[in-house]
């Protein structure tokens, strides 16, 4: 009885684990993707000349579609 509990203990560690990784991915995705429309907003704003409300339209429009 104590090895099978062990075992099933190593295993929630492991999904532990792996549970962090993808925290750690989800954010580092997040952050990849903020910073990305950040650029576009910014390119926006000094090659075509417009304001920042109108850029920040511009941007967001790929999450409407």
């Amino acid at each position: 009885m104590k090895e099978m509990r062990r075992e099933k203990r190593s295993k929630k560690r492991g999904k532990s684990k792996n549970k962090e990784f993808m925290d750690a991915a989800l954010d580092a995705f997040v952050r990849d993707q903020s910073l990305q429309k950040w650029n576009e907003v910014q390119g926006l704003k000094a090659g075509a000349e417009v304001d920042q409300k109108e850029a920040v339209k511009s941007s967001s429009e790929f999450f409407e579609k």
